[in-house]
C-alpha cells in the first residue's frame, strides 16, 4: 500500500497554565503516563514555559519518525494527535505545490503544515478519525478539534488558571487543586441513556468536546467555542434508481476501505458474523488480495453465539480465522473498565468487545470494524419501531420524547423512584445535544429523523466510545470504514425507501440497500436473516439463580453500597426482583465508578448543572422600517453582544421559522399579531411608552411572551409583573454622535420626530414657544409617507440638524427614551422637555438642560432661560450625562443579561414540557401511574405549565375525581385561556358530571371570542346533538 510511515495510535494530554506559571514536568508526565496502555511503546513530552503537551505512541513501525509531539520548521507549531487522516498524501500534495517542506511522512506533519496553511479551518480538510491539539507560539493560543464523527475521544477542563486536555478523564484527574464535584444531572443522563452525551461528563468539571467541533484557547485564557464545523445532512436524491444506489455504495465502501488500509502494517478484522463486519472482510480481501486474518469470540449460550455465521463468511473469503469462546468475568474486569472509561458509560457489550480486542492483539495492532452501518442505513429495531407507532397510531406526530420512548434504559418514571427524594429535583436531566439534534433533523423523513439522531448521540457516545476505550485497554487500534465522510454522505443522500421496508410478513426490513450490495459478496440466506446483536447473557447472570445475583445484590443494597447515598434502596430491590438486567448493569457500572470517584484523589462535592449549551444563543429582533428606531436600537443590540449571543435582525413582515432561534423580540406589544407563530417560550415583548404598558402586562399575565422589557426606569416602576419584565433603556452611539467643533452663535432650537404623531409629540407647541421667544427652530419630519427627509443616513442627521441647532426640545405628552434626545445630548445640545419617560432621570435643570409642563408659556420660558445661561458649560454637561450610563455599549450590555436571565427561565420551561411530553407517551401506553408521575413532577419544575394541569386533569377524569379534574383543567384554562384543547377536556368532565348547561355555556363563550375554532365548535355541536 505504499511506503512504510509511522502510525499514530496513541493518547494525548496537554496543560496551559493561563496565569503564565511553568507547566510542571512530573505532572504532565504522571497524567500523559495515566495513558500508557493507549500507547505502550513509547512517551514524548514538551514544555514551554506555560504550555505542555504529553504524547504515549503505539510504536508499529519506524517509531523514531513518529515522536511526538511534532513541530514546524522554527519550532512555534506544535501538535500532539491521536488517530489517522486517510487523504493526507493528497493534502500533503498540496501544502508541498504552496512551498511547505515536509521532513517525513507522517500524516502528523501534515497537520502541522496545513494549519500554517489554513488555520482553523484546517480541520475541514482532512478525511479520518482524529483528535489533536495544536500549540500555535505565533499567536499564543491552543487549537483542539475533533473528527466529524467523534472516533476519537477528547476530553478538556478549564478552571481559574489552567486549562487540560486529554483523551481519557483518569488523565485530567490527575491536575492538583481542582475542586471536583459530581454532576449529578449528568448521572440522570447516564441512567436514561446509558451513557453521558456532549459535553457533559459525570465531573462538572470535566467536558466532552463535541464531534465535528473545534474551539480554542488562548494563553491568557480567552477562549472560543466549541465550534461545530461540519454537519450531516439527509437530503435524498431520487433521481437514482435502486441498482444506481447500489453501485454507488459498493464503490464508496470499497473506497472507504482503500482509504482505511492506507498502511502496511499487520491489519486483521472484527468478526462477529453480522452483514456489516462481513461485508468489511469481504471488501478487504478483495482490495489487499490476499487471506486477511479475522477475530471472533463465542459464548457458550448458544442464542448469544453468532460464532456460526462468523465461520461461515470467513471461509468464504478464506480467512485467517481465529475464534475463541470466552467465558467472561464481567466482576473481575469491571474495575479496569470503570477506571479505563473514566465517565458513566453502561453499555454492558463493553465486555466482548474488551475480550475480542484482546483476542485481536495478540496476532495484530490494527482492526477494522463493520461499526456505523446500523445507524447510517436504518438498521436498528428502533426505526422500525418508530415507524410502526405513526402506523398504528395516526395522531401520533414525531416528536423528540416520542422518540426517546424507544431508546430509553430506565424510563423517567423509574428513575425518579430511584432517585432519594432529596436528589430527585434532577430528574429528567436536559437533553441538550438530542433537543439540537432534532431541532436540525425536524426536517428530514421520520426513519431519516431516527437515523440522524442515532449517528449525533448513540453512535458517537456509545458505540464509538465503547470501542476505542475497550480496545484501547490493549493497545489495539480501530478503525470503522463505515463512518466515514464520504460514506456518511451518500447514505444521507440515499432515499428512504431504499434502506427501510416491509417484507412479505409484514414485519420491518432494516438495511434493504446495504443488503443488496451485500447479495454482490454472500448469499441472500445469510444477509436476510433475524439480527443478532453483540450482547452477553447478563440476564441469566443476574437472575436468581445466576452466579452474579448474590453479588450483584450486595453491590447495590448492601450496607456498603455507595448507591445509597443517592438511590432508593427500595426502587433497586424491585429492579434485582424484576431481573431488569440494563438498569441493573448501570447501577453496578455507577456503583465501582463512585467507589473509584466519590473520594480519590479527594472528596468530590455533588451539584446539579443547568442546561449547558455549546452554540450561542440566538435572537431573531424585528423591526419596522429600515433606517428608522428599531432597526437602529437592533443593530445597536447586535454590536453590544458578546460571543455567547448571536442577533439576526429583519424586517417583521418577513416569513421565517421560528425554530433556529431562542427568542424573537419584537418591540411594540400590539404587534404580536406579526409573531402569532412564535411560542410563548421565545416570545419577547418590547414597550417603548407607558400607553402601551397595560397591553405588554396582559401578555405576560395571560404566559402569551416569556419576558417584556420596557425602555424607561418610570415604566419599570409602574408594572406589576417585574418578575417577567426587564428595563433596558435606550442608548446613544456617542462615538457616531459627537459635538460639532463649531457651534452656531445665534439660538437654534431642533426638533426630529415623526409628523404623524404631532398631535402626541407636540410640534405646533414647539413651533409656538421658539416664536414666542424668538429662536429659530429647524425640524426634520421622519415621515417618509408625507414625503420628507424621513430616512436620510445617521450622519446626514447628525451635520444637518444636531451640528446646526445650539438645544433640542422635546414636548411629547408620552415617550419612552427618545432618541433624538439622547443623539443631541452626546452631540452637546442642551435639552429642553417635558416631564415624560426617562427624561427626567437625564436631564438636571440648569444643568444641561431644562424640564417643564406642556405649555407654550413654560418651554418658551426654558429657551429665554438657556440664552441666559452659560452655554458653552451646559453643551459639555450634555455630553457628560450620555457618556455615563447612556452609551449604546452599556445598554447592549442589559439585553445581553436579559436574554441570559430568560433562556434559565425558558430551560425551566422546555424542562417542564419535555417532562410532559414524556408523561403523555406513558398515557398513551396505558401506564396512568407513570403519567400522573410525569404530570406532577413537570408542574414541580414549572407551576405555570399549563398542558401538565391539563393533563393532571385528564388523569382524574379518568380515575372519576371530577372536582380535583376541574381544579386541575381550570388552572389550565386561567393560564392559556386561547387553548381550545382545555375547554373541550373541561367540557367534557363537567357534561360526566351532569352540569350540561356549564359545559354549553363554556363552550358557547369561548366561540364568541374564538369564532374560527373548530374543535370548540365541533365539540358544541355534538354536544347540542346529543
Amino acid at each position: 500500500m505504499g511506503k512504510e510511515r509511522p502510525v499514530t495510535m496513541c493518547g494525548i494530554a496537554g496543560i496551559l497554565n493561563t496565569h503564565n506559571a511553568a507547566v510542571s514536568e512530573p505532572l504532565l508526565d504522571e497524567m500523559t503516563r495515566s495513558l500508557a496502555h493507549r500507547g505502550p511503546d513509547g512517551s514524548g513530552i514538551e514544555i514551554r514555559g506555560p504550555v505542555g503537551f504529553g504524547h504515549r505512541r503505539l510504536s508499529i513501525i519506524d517509531p523514531a519518525g513518529g515522536r511526538q509531539p511534532m513541530f514546524n520548521e522554527d519550532g512555534r507549531v506544535w501538535v500532539t494527535f491521536n488517530g489517522e487522516i486517510y487523504n493526507y498524501r493528497e493534502l500533503r500534495a498540496e501544502l508541498q505545490g504552496k512551498g511547505h517542506r515536509f521532513v517525513s511522512n507522517s500524516d502528523t506533519e501534515t497537520i502541522v503544515h496545513a494549519y500554517e496553511e489554513w488555520g482553523e479551518r484546517c480541520v475541514e480538510m482532512f478525511r479520518g478519525m482524529f483528535a489533536f491539539a495544536v500549540a500555535d507560539h505565533r499567536e499564543g493560543k491552543i487549537f483542539l478539534a475533533r473528527d466529524h464523527f467523534g472516533i476519537k475521544p477528547l476530553y478538556y477542563l478549564q478552571e481559574d488558571g489552567v486549562f487540560g486536555f486529554a483523551s481519557e478523564v483518569q488523565a485530567l484527574r490527575k491536575l492538583p487543586g481542582i475542586p471536583w464535584s459530581l454532576d449529578l444531572t449528568a448521572m440522570d443522563q447516564y441512567l436514561w441513556l446509558q451513557y453521558i452525551p456532549a459535553p457533559r461528563t459525570a465531573f462538572e468539571q470535566i467536558r466532552k468536546l463535541p464531534p465535528a467541533h473545534r474551539m480554542t484557547i488562548h494563553f491568557d485564557g480567552r477562549s472560543t467555542g466549541p465550534e461545530q464545523y461540519w454537519e450531516l445532512q439527509f437530503r435524498p436524491d431520487y433521481n437514482r434508481s435502486e441498482q444506481d444506489w447500489v453501485e454507488a455504495l459498493d464503490e464508496a465502501m470499497a473506497d472507504s476501505v482503500r482509504a482505511h488500509l492506507v498502511s502496511d502494517v499487520p491489519f486483521g478484522a472484527f468478526l462477529s458474523g453480522g452483514v456489516d463486519s462481513s461485508l468489511i472482510l469481504a471488501y478487504m480481501t478483495r482490495t489487499l488480495n490476499r487471506s486477511v486474518k479475522a477475530f471472533s469470540i463465542g459464548f457458550e449460550e448458544p442464542e448469544f453465539n453468532e460464532t456460526p455465521y462468523a465461520r461461515f463468511a470467513a471461509e468464504r473469503w478464506g480467512a485467517d480465522h481465529h475464534i475463541e469462546i470466552v467465558k467472561p468475568d464481567a466482576l473481575a474486569i469491571l474495575p479496569d473498565l470503570v477506571r479505563c472509561y473514566g465517565d458513566l458509560f453502561g453499555d454492558s457489550s463493553a465486555i466482548p468487545t474488551y475480550y475480542v480486542s484482546q483476542v485481536a492483539r495478540r496476532n495484530v495492532p490494527m482492526v477494522l470494524s463493520g461499526d456505523g452501518a446500523d445507524e447510517l442505513f436504518a438498521g436498528y429495531w428502533s426505526h422500525g419501531d418508530w415507524l410502526n407507532s405513526f402506523q398504528q397510531d395516526r395522531s401520533i406526530r414525531p416528536s423528540l420524547a416520542h422518540w426517546l420512548s424507544f431508546i430509553n434504559y430506565a424510563d423517567t418514571g423509574r428513575r425518579l423512584s430511584l432517585w432519594r427524594d432529596e436528589y430527585r429535583d434532577v430528574c429528567p436531566a436536559p437533553q441538550e445535544t438530542f433537543e439540537r439534534a432534532y431541532a436540525t433533523a425536524r426536517p428530514f423523513s421520520p426513519c431519516h429523523k431516527a437515523q440522524f439522531l442515532d449517528v449525533k448521540t448513540y453512535m458517537t457516545y456509545d458505540i464509538l466510545t465503547k470501542v476505542d476505550i475497550a480496545s484501547m485497554m490493549h493497545g489495539l487500534e480501530v478503525r470503522p470504514p463505515f463512518v466515514d465522510v464520504k460514506v456518511a454522505e451518500l447514505a444521507a443522500s440515499i432515499p428512504e425507501q431504499f434502506g427501510i421496508g416491509k417484507n412479505l410478513r409484514g414485519e420491518w426490513e432494516r438495511k434493504l440497500l446495504l443488503k443488496k450490495v451485500g447479495e454482490k459478496y454472500f448469499p441472500p440466506e445469510f444477509l436476510h436473516r433475524p439480527k443478532m446483536g453483540f450482547a452477553i447473557p447478563l440476564t441469566k447472570w443476574f437472575a436468581p439463580s445466576g452466579h452474579l445475583h448474590d453479588i450483584l445484590r450486595q453491590r447495590l443494597t448492601g450496607s456498603g453500597s455507595t448507591l445509597l447515598e443517592f438511590f432508593n434502596p427500595t426502587a433497586m430491590q424491585e429492579l434485582i426482583a424484576a431481573n431488569a438486567t440494563g438498569p441493573l448493569w448501570l447501577l453496578l457500572f455507577c456503583e465501582e465508578w463512585l467507589r473509584q470517584n466519590r473520594q480519590t484523589p479527594q472528596p468530590a462535592a455533588i451539584t446539579r448543572t443547568p442546561e449547558i449549551r455549546s452554540e450561542p444563543l440566538r435572537i431573531r429582533i424585528l423591526y419596522d422600517v429600515e433606517g428608522w428606531a428599531w432597526w437602529h436600537r437592533a443593530h445597536r443590540i447586535r454590536e453590544g453582544m458578546s460571543s455567547c449571543i448571536r442577533v439576526d435582525i429583519h424586517q417583521m413582515d418577513e416569513p421565517f421559522d421560528h425554530e433556529p432561534y431562542d427568542f424573537v423580540m419584537i418591540f411594540d406589544p400590539y404587534l404580536t399579531d406579526r409573531v402569532a407563530g412564535v411560542p410563548a417560550v421565545k416570545l419577547i415583548v418590547g414597550c417603548s411608552c407607558p400607553k402601551f404598558l397595560d397591553h405588554a402586562e396582559a401578555l405576560l399575565q395571560s404566559h402569551r411572551c416569556i419576558g417584556g422589557v420596557v425602555n424607561s426606569r418610570e415604566m419599570y416602576n409602574l408594572a406589576t409583573t417585574k418578575e417577567k419584565l426587564f428595563c433596558c433603556q435606550n442608548g446613544v452611539d456617542t462615538e457616531l454622535f459627537r459635538p460639532p467643533r463649531r457651534r452656531p452663535p445665534k439660538l437654534v432650537g431642533c426638533w426630529i420626530g415623526n409628523s404623524d404623531s404631532a398631535g402626541n409629540k407636540g410640534l405646533d407647541l414647539i413651533t409656538a414657544a421658539c416664536r414666542e421667544a424668538g429662536a429659530e427652530l429647524i425640524v426634520l419630519d421622519r415621515n417618509a409617507a408625507k414625503g420628507t427627509a424621513g430616512l436620510m443616513s445617521q450622519e446626514e442627521v447628525r451635520d444637518r440638524f444636531y451640528h446646526k441647532a445650539s438645544f433640542y426640545l422635546c414636548a411629547s405628552e408620552w415617550e419612552g427614551t427618545p432618541n433624538p434626545a439622547l443623539e443631541a445630548l452626546a452631540c452637546g445640545l442642551p435639552v429642553i422637555s417635558t416631564r415624560v419617560g426617562n427624561m427626567p432621570e437625564l436631564i438636571v435643570d440648569g444643568h444641561n438642560g431644562y424640564l417643564v409642563n406642556r405649555t407654550v408659556a413654560a418651554i418658551a420660558e426654558a429657551i429665554r432661560k438657556l440664552a441666559a445661561a452659560d452655554r458653552p458649560a451646559m453643551a459639555r454637561n450634555a455630553r457628560a450625562s450620555v457618556e455615563n450610563g447612556w452609551s449604546w455599549q452599556q445598554q447592549a450590555a442589559k439585553y445581553e443579561a436579559m436574554f441570559l436571565k430568560l433562556s434559565e427561565t425558558a430551560a425551566v420551561k422546555k424542562r417542564a414540557s419535555f417532562t410532559n411530553e414524556m408523561g403523555e407517551e406513558l398515557f398513551r401506553r396505558g401506564d396512568l401511574n407513570g403519567a400522573l408521575s410525569l404530570f406532577s413532577r413537570a408542574i414541580e419544575i414549572d407551576q405555570e405549565c399549563a398542558e401538565a394541569w391539563n393533563n393532571l386533569g385528564v388523569i382524574c377524569s379518568h380515575h372519576g375525581d371530577t372536582a380535583k379534574a376541574l381544579t386541575y383543567l381550570s388552572t389550565a384554562l386561567t393560564m392559556a385561556p386561547e387553548n381550545g384543547t382545555y375547554v373541550v377536556n373541561t367540557s367534557q368532565v363537567l357534561r360526566a358530571a351532569g352540569r350540561h348547561e356549564e359545559a354549553r355555556n363554556l363552550c358557547a363563550g369561548f366561540l364568541n371570542a374564538r369564532p374560527n375554532d373548530h374543535a370548540v365548535r365541533s365539540h358544541l355541536e355534538s354536544v347540542a346533538a346529543s
